[in-house]
């Protein structure tokens, strides 16, 4: 079912005391110098807002037949959608724009899962290139070369402990060989105690040569190795990252990649569906956060093509009320509103829009609440 805008009745709503709009034709300027009772005729249906003055309103909806319509606003919801103005979808930012058709088309939650599956890509393979190359190195076991450093040390300690051993026992030996001497030198009666030394010299000149000192242990080589380990174990932790982000990157790549056969292997079905969907111009698809026509984004479109395509999702997103409403249509130039009017009369739509002029010469030209002129005929008051 489709229906037209036969009449449009406005009394004391807003600053308009009285109108009744007729449309001749497939546009119809509301113009004024831009300073309640409302009915609409629909041929099919008749709508009927009364304002009261404490501002609360009543609406009724009949059809031809008389019958009232238990809930209107649901009606009349079901009739109007959200976007009907084409130059409106045209200020669209290119990703709601590719969100609204994407919702007609049925393909809304792909296309925003793919799209953040290739910002997780992007950012991981950023991370990954502003990364040094690193060699692969094997960490080195710091505690081991404390442990052989404690190690060394201790017998470093042990062996300078013999040392001072030795050196003492070799000084008391020849303290004792001293004693003898002089026992010996002053008598023969002190050769007997003379001999005891000798033989106690003996037994520590025995010990002494039990004792092996060993050579001093070098630390350099562990003291350096134990400097290097950071810098080793650094460069392993960097291996280790830079392996674990390009896992990271080889995973995110092989989601998008599995994402994007999905949709590749869906394509006969998405077209199904775009068909189904019933897009209204050939052309349209999508991008990752636009709407694309003929591969090139929305936005980069002409301004013709640009208002031409909008034009054509308005009015397949209201095939029962055809009626569209240009609030700024003192932008449009004539080339402009005149492809609208083509369309709208191919299309069988009314155009609603709205101008600012004071000549009086252009559509219908309401001035201090009145309609004061229709395509420059003066209207009695």
């Amino acid at each position: 079912m489709t229906m037209s805008l036969l009449s449009l009745k406005v009394r004391n709503f807003l600053r308009i005391e009285a109108a009744e709009i007729t449309p001749d034709g497939a546009v119809v300027e509301i113009s004024g110098a831009n300073e309640a009772l409302i009915e609409v005729d629909l041929e099919e249906l008749r709508i009927k807002l009364v304002i009261r003055p404490d501002r609360s309103t009543v609406l009724t909806v009949t059809n031809a037949e008389g019958f009232k319509a238990s809930s209107p606003q649901k009606l009349l919801d079901g009739l109007y959608s959200k976007l009907i103005d084409p130059l409106a979808f045209a200020r669209l930012t290119p990703k709601q724009q590719r969100d609204t058709v994407a919702e007609m088309a049925g393909l809304s939650a792909m296309l925003d899962e793919l799209a953040d599956v290739n910002r997780d890509l992007k950012a991981a393979q950023a991370r990954l290139d502003a990364m040094p190359e690193v060699a692969a190195v094997e960490p080195v076991d710091v505690s081991a070369t404390l442990a052989e450093i404690r190690d060394a040390r201790e017998e470093n300690r042990v062996a300078e402990a013999l040392a001072a051993r030795l050196a003492q026992l070799q000084s008391q030996a020849a303290g004792a060989r001293e004693v003898a001497e002089r026992k010996r030198a002053q008598a023969h009666a002190l050769l007997v105690e003379a001999e005891q030394c000798d033989g106690q010299a003996s037994v520590l000149d025995a010990s002494a040569s039990l004792i092996v000192v060993p050579a001093a242990v070098d630390l350099t080589p562990l003291e350096r190795r134990l400097e290097d380990a950071e810098t080793i174990n650094a460069q392993a932790r960097a291996y280790a990252d830079r392996e674990f982000l390009a896992k990271t990157v080889a995973d995110y790549a092989a989601e998008s990649q599995a994402l994007t056969d999905a949709l590749t292997a869906r394509e006969a079905e998405r077209k199904a569906v775009i068909e189904a969907a019933d897009l209204p111009i050939d052309g349209l698809g999508f991008g990752d956060d636009c709407i694309m026509f003929n591969g090139v984004p929305f936005d980069q479109a002409s301004n013709a093509e640009q208002l031409r395509i909008s034009a054509a999702i308005a009015m397949a997103m209201n095939p029962k009320l055809r009626v569209l409403i240009v609030r700024e249509g003192s932008l449009m130039d004539a080339s402009s509103l005149r492809m609208l009017t083509e369309m709208a009369e191919e299309r069988g739509f009314l155009v609603l829009a709205e101008t600012v002029d004071e000549s009086g010469d252009v559509g219908v030209y309401i001035e201090e609440g009145r309609v004061a002129a229709v395509n420059g005929q003066a209207v009695a008051a």
